[in-house]
């Protein structure tokens, strides 16, 4: 069957509704076991045609051309979350998606809808490489769009949730892999040095400007993405990244404090996501202390 599918996308003869129904099921065979995706990876010409059928729309557009369709990115990360043989696979076709990293949503040839979500899939697609130690790369060799896209993530121009989650996502999974940039394939992809001179941790402290109290899953890719930087800094920086450390610290107590996370706090501080911090030496019958779990530094006082 799978020939028969690569044949079809390479061929383009069915309906673009038709093709999707081969696409989805592909997706269903790759979620069901990572040796039917592996299947997937070997067959001949099927990776190479879902992206030149799905994504690789000839630009500039004509009244003919069918548009991207997102799926096919969502197909591909599941593909290479699969295993890291999948997901080196994969890598060769990877510099195609730049393209949706290039353009921005204002800019893109696309409506910026579909364009949003192209970008958002591709970041998450390149997470999911990351996840291996793969592919980082990108982030030097495309550092000028990658930092034209940071500025426009935190302008009030970029409206979607799902958009920032995917580029916070991405830049935590590249700030752990320049922890240690011999666990990178191939090694030094990407460096602690780096990370710090693109001022990642400026942008990701930046992105809680705009938020509310109903960003849950915005502020714990924030808090996760710093807990990444801390925790980097620690590792790879002058004196256990002393200077870093408390600088971002400084921000996020003062934020925990008298900010919007103080009002989440409340609210979260019993989820799983937390912990007590009634085994250290400093409660008392009416207070407790109560802590961050990515910042065992950032601890707050609540009344009982």
């Amino acid at each position: 069957m799978l020939p028969q599918i690569a044949n079809a996308f390479a061929v383009g003869d069915f309906p673009t509704e038709t093709l999707v129904q081969l696409l989805e099921i592909l997706h269903r065979l790759a979620q069901h076991s990572n040796s039917l995706a592996a299947t997937i990876v070997s067959t001949k010409g099927l990776i190479a045609n879902t992206f030149q059928r799905f994504l690789l729309t000839p630009i500039p557009l004509t009244d003919d051309t069918s548009l991207p369709i997102p799926f096919a990115l969502t197909f591909l990360r599941v593909v290479a979350l699969s295993s890291r043989e999948n997901a080196t696979a994969l890598l060769d076709p990877a510099d195609s998606l730049l393209r949706f990293v290039i353009s921005l949503p204002s800019a893109s040839p696309f409506p910026v809808g579909l364009a949003t979500t192209l970008l958002s899939e591709t970041l998450r697609f390149y997470t999911a490489l990351a996840s291996y130690g793969l592919y980082a790369h990108i982030a030097t060799t495309a550092q000028e769009h990658f930092l034209q896209l940071n500025r426009y993530v935190l302008s009030p121009q970029c409206l979607s949730v799902s958009l920032r989650s995917a580029w916070l996502e991405l830049l935590e999974a590249w700030i752990i892999c320049a922890h240690d940039p011999h666990r990178t394939t191939p090694t030094h992809e990407i460096l602690w040095s780096q990370v710090v001179g693109w001022g990642w941790i400026d942008d990701i402290l930046t992105a809680r400007e705009r938020l509310t109290v109903q960003d849950e899953e915005l502020w714990r890719r924030i808090w996760e993405a710093s807990a990444a930087f801390l925790e980097g800094a620690r590792i790879n920086g002058l004196r256990g990244g002393e200077e870093e450390r408390s600088s971002v610290l400084a921000h996020l107590k003062e934020s925990f404090s008298d900010g919007v996370e103080k009002r989440l706090w409340p609210a979260t501080s019993h989820s799983g996501d937390r912990r007590s911090c009634a085994t250290r030496p400093w409660t008392t019958r009416k207070h407790t202390r109560s802590c961050h779990p990515a910042f065992p530094g950032l601890c707050t006082a609540r009344h009982s």
